[in-house]
């Protein structure tokens, strides 16, 4: 503990804004665009929620310069969009799928910190020491790819292990861009990695990428969320729902290691707005019952034949219409391929035998 408090005192000049002694809670938000449909500021309605707050977000966008990638969703925003983080927003982790869309990351998160922000990424995995109110917290920040990689036992996960294991910092807060968008239930697997994390020492696992809240538990003291949700984005491939349109921050006091979820909804703008009273105790009891889907742990075979499902015929459509539009033997030879990875190929398993079991 000596050698932390240590280090935060040698690094308080560069770091003033984190050794206040008044402001010892983080809080979390989910997926960010950094825009709205008439292009006013995101964060006006939620800024009283900020306030004695140090705010991490998870930026899911790229710096716009020239032409995107060629994607089924591209997002990019300008150089002046940055202006809106306000000052309370310290920590912004770039470590998703879409922080490489335009302009290289490397120039997104320099801009971000000349704007007085504590970055965490581009490389995935990331870690970013600081110090909030006299502890040392390492911030870790990974982006994990499914179905094209292989499981969270894979690279990124094993490499976070080992930054987990290496760590000397009082609070070791997790970011995990993971999981399948637009689905309320996190994988078997996914639970499995979180479990693996705090064994090694993660205090807190946050998560975000579905874009649809999932639920949270405690794994021997420490909280996992999988998803908070949207805050501020809008859905470009499929039509919104009321799932999108509401999720939750995470308020997290680094001196008694406690956490708490606060629900919002979000207006036709794709703003994030509090929730009134009536509001709250609605999106606190629908994330209880997500939680609850959680604690039950869902079976591997259960996953795939239900939430999979969902998920591989919304995918499927998409590069079925990519393909047609595209009308190039590229395209239709990368939907090939996407139809014979592995978990497809599991998911195909699943299927058949749930059909068997039907006949039979």
């Amino acid at each position: 503990m000596q050698s932390n408090k240590k280090f935060c005192r040698l690094n308080q000049a560069k770091i003033s804004l984190f050794n206040s002694e008044s402001i010892s809670r983080l809080l979390f938000c989910g997926d960010i665009f950094l825009n709205t449909h008439n292009k006013h500021n995101p964060f006006t309605q939620i800024l009283q929620e900020f306030e004695k707050s140090l705010v991490c977000i998870n930026l899911e966008t790229s710096l716009r310069k020239g032409r995107e990638k060629k994607k089924n969703v591209s997002l990019s925003v300008t150089e002046k969009a940055l202006d809106y983080l306000p000052e309370s927003l310290a920590f912004v982790s770039i470590v998703n799928n879409h922080s490489a869309d335009a302009a290289e990351p490397g120039r997104l998160a320099e801009l971000l910190r000349k704007r007085g922000k504590q970055v965490i990424g581009p490389s995935n995995p990331s870690v970013l020491r600081a110090c909030v109110n006299g502890q040392m917290l390492d911030f870790m920040s990974a982006y994990l790819a499914l179905p094209r990689g292989a499981y969270y036992g894979g690279t990124v996960g094993k490499r976070l292990e080992e930054l987990l294991r290496s760590s000397d910092a009082d609070r070791r807060i997790v970011n995990l861009h993971w999981g399948y968008e637009h689905t309320e239930v996190p994988a078997p697997f996914q639970r499995d990695l979180a479990h693996r994390l705090i064994d090694v020492g993660a205090n807190i696992i946050v998560g975000h990428h579905p874009h649809v809240a999932q639920g949270w538990e405690i794994y021997h003291g420490a909280p996992i969320f999988y998803s908070l949700g949207n805050f501020n984005f809008w859905q470009f491939d499929i039509e919104t729902t009321e799932k999108n349109r509401w999720g939750y921050m995470v308020a997290y006091d680094i001196i008694n290691a406690k956490a708490e979820p606060i629900p919002y909804r979000i207006n036709e703008n794709y703003q994030p707005i509090p929730s009134t009273t009536d509001e709250y105790n609605i999106l606190m009891a629908r994330l209880s019952e997500l939680s609850e889907k959680v604690r039950l742990s869902i079976n591997r075979g259960r996953w795939f034949e239900s939430c999979y499902k969902n998920w591989f015929n919304r995918e499927f459509q998409t590069w079925k219409r990519h393909s047609i539009d595209a009308k190039s033997p590229q395209v239709i030879l990368k939907f090939l391929v996407w139809l014979i990875l592995p978990l497809q190929l599991i998911y195909y398993v699943y299927t058949i035998k749930k059909y068997l079991r039907r006949l039979f």
